[in-house]
């Protein structure tokens, strides 16, 4: 079992040794937790302390690159921290910890003084080879693939424990072979994506698509008074509007001097309390219908791609829901959208001037009696009555002419009374149509924001976009041009790894390579006949990934990497491999031996050294796999592989390398 292990990073150099690193030990049967040096804790690494027992061996591997002395005091420092924490977390582990330094092309002063310091505090110091007997000058690509092969040997295989026994500081190169099942089913995942792609990615006729999307929103008849008229429904039934009949005020029980104030408290109690609220509801209506309606919208659209397939479409949809979207804005009436404030004063000052004139009932009755007495004694003083007794007999024509004006009197009363409260009625009418008008106003208003920030979000279409995306959109518009220029960008990472299955999150070189390569054993080859191409599965991979970016509140995209990450992993269903070892792929793969036994073959050795002081291994799966990595005499025609000084089996089964070592410093002295 791949002994479980720990990568730090320090610097962006020793970051790209680790990605390699971490890719390769993907396959391996163990687990690997990869940090840097600034954003390591003790809590990061608990799922991988968490594999390992009391007294079991735990890799801590530090990627450095030492520059100058001040790096070099650095690495020192926290290399020996990192420890120390680990070892005080957990108690009883056996850590074992190793230093890979990038060296550059050259081993200078300060690397060396960062040799000594770390050798006396790690189980032992790598150093990748700058210069070898086959180039003087390697890139830093591949001395990045000598390290992460470095670490990739170190946690695999026994040469950890025969070269920590013996400590000190080696310089290293390797000369690598992988071969990786699920790199194979990346690489066909990535061929059935670019199938997909270019489905996606196809011009179309988008005049029909337009059409059917301004259909689509028609459909929803958002130009109706209906539409608006839903943002005064209430949440508990009924209309909003219902809280502004003030005036089914019970004005009999009220005095009628008190009518005019009575109205106009009413009037302004809803103006500062219920129409508010009524506001504030309406306000809040319309953003639940546009998050509704948005959701809608974006599921719609999501819809068209996955049935048309194309993502030219789906944009021209989106246009001709933009369309319309501004034929109902301009449908809405200026007149809709006033409410002129009417103005009550004059109302309000007769209905006062006829409250203060209009006599009340028991008044009404005193001063008709007043009068008619006057009347009374007027007419009797006029027959030559010259005093009038409390129980006179009045003649009949004093009393006819008394009772007249008892009724001509009553009826001017009544008659103020009717225009009295036929007033009232009207005001309070006026008022109350008013405040109704005023908040339907409102309503149209906020349905046009409505309908403004529908169109807004659908937004308009400005041609496709070249460059690489941005995380977020503005528009559905502006994600769909996003959406394509991602997949524009993304099909080119699909051909690197359908076509040269090639991985742009791996670091590989001349002397690291990938078996079986795509020249030996063509991607669409090496598949047809188990898997063929399903187009349907593909685009249901792709609406997978991007639905949820769709349906969020801001339109996030993933980067190019993370689409194709997730795409990817939709695409791969775990299956069996055309080859399940390396052994396998070497047995059968026809070219893909010769090219594994020429990458081996390569004289790596490290320059300086004398011929004593160099060792080769070569670490391969198992024994079968090693037979076949051995070349028999005039089988290799790219060179002959270097002298071997062992082999040594690797629990990466994927893995296999001609490791050649020079030892920088003495072995050290044995523990008593």
């Amino acid at each position: 079992m791949t002994t479980p292990t720990i990568a730090i990073t320090h610097g962006a150099a020793a970051t790209d040794a680790a990605t390699r690193f971490e890719w390769l030990a993907h396959d391996l049967d163990g687990v690997v937790h990869s940090d840097t040096v600034e954003s390591f804790s003790i809590a990061s690494v608990e799922r991988i302390v968490a594999h390992v027992g009391q007294g079991d061996p735990l890799l801590l591997i530090h990627f450095l690159e030492v520059d100058s002395d001040d790096s070099r005091v650095k690495a020192t420092a926290s290399t020996s921290a990192i420890a120390h924490e680990i070892r005080s977390a957990y108690l009883g582990i056996d850590l074992r910890q190793w230093a890979i330094i990038l060296t550059g092309r050259t081993l200078d002063a300060v690397e060396m003084s960062a040799i000594t310091e770390l050798s006396d505090q790690m189980r032992g110091v790598v150093v990748t080879a700058a210069s070898t007997n086959e180039s003087v000058a390697h890139t830093p690509e591949e001395e990045f693939a000598f390290a992460a092969d470095a670490a990739a040997t170190l946690a695999s295989s026994r040469l950890e424990s025969e070269i920590g026994q013996r400590g000190g500081a080696w310089m290293w190169s390797a000369a690598s072979i992988t071969y990786s099942v699920r790199r194979l089913l990346l690489a066909d995942a990535a061929a059935q994506a670019m199938v997909a792609l270019d489905e996606l990615l196809a011009n179309a006729k988008t005049d029909v698509a337009y059409e059917l999307g301004t259909q689509w929103i028609d459909d929803l008849q958002l130009s109706d008074d209906e539409s608006w008229q839903k943002l005064l429904d209430s949440p508990s039934g009924g209309s909003l509007l219902a809280k502004l009949r003030l005036f089914d005020i019970d004005f009999d029980s009220i005095p009628i001097q008190s009518w005019s104030e009575t109205l106009t408290t009413r009037y302004d109690l809803a103006t500062l309390n219920e129409v508010p609220f009524i506001n504030s509801r309406i306000a809040y209506t319309r953003d639940e219908r546009f998050s509704d309606l948005r959701f809608l919208i974006a599921t719609e659209i999501l819809a068209q791609i996955e049935a048309t397939k194309n993502v030219s479409e789906a944009a021209a949809y989106c246009s001709g829901m933009r369309s319309a979207l501004d034929r109902a804005i301009a449908s809405i009436k200026s007149n809709q959208l006033d409410s002129p404030i009417a103005d009550f004063t004059t109302d309000r000052q007769k209905l006062r001037q006829l409250l203060r004139w209009l006599p009340f009932a028991s008044a009404v009755a005193t001063r008709v009696a007043m009068v008619a007495l006057w009347i009374l004694v007027g007419l009797s003083a006029a027959v030559g009555t010259g005093t009038i007794p409390v129980d006179v007999t009045v003649s009949r024509w004093p009393g006819f002419a008394s009772t007249a004006v008892i009724l001509i009197g009553w009826s001017l009363y009544r008659r103020r009374l009717r225009r009295t409260i036929q007033l009232r009625d009207r005001l309070a009418r006026r008022m109350e149509q008013q405040l109704v008008d005023s908040t339907e106003a409102k309503a149209v208003t906020e349905h046009l924001t409505l309908l403004s920030w529908l169109r807004d979000w659908v937004g308009e279409a400005h041609g496709d976009y070249e460059d690489s995306p941005p995380p977020n959109a503005d528009s559905v518009a502006d994600w769909l041009g996003w959406l394509k220029a991602l997949l524009k960008h993304a099909r080119s990472t699909f051909q690197d790894r359908s076509d040269l299955r090639r991985f742009d999150a791996v670091t590989t070189s001349r002397f690291a390579i990938d078996v079986p390569t795509a020249d030996d054993v063509p991607t669409a080859a090496l598949f047809e006949a188990t898997r063929p191409i399903d187009v349907a599965a593909a685009t249901r991979g792709l609406i997978a990934v991007v639905r949820e970016n769709l349906l969020s509140s801001d339109l996030t995209l993933s980067a190019k990497r993370q689409l194709v990450e997730q795409w990817s992993s939709q695409l791969v269903e775990p299956r069996a491999a055309r080859w399940e070892t390396l052994g396998e792929a070497l047995a059968e793969g026809g070219q893909t031996l010769e090219t594994a036994l020429g990458v081996l073959a390569t004289d790596l050795t490290p320059a300086g050294g004398s011929t004593a002081s160099i060792a080769h291994y070569l670490v391969a799966p198992d024994e079968g796999t090693a037979n076949l990595l051995i070349p028999e005499e005039g089988d290799v025609a790219t060179g002959v592989m270097p002298q071997l000084t062992d082999t040594r089996r690797t629990h990466a089964a994927g893995f296999a390398a001609t490791v050649h070592l020079y030892r920088l410093s003495p072995d050290r002295e044995p523990t008593p």
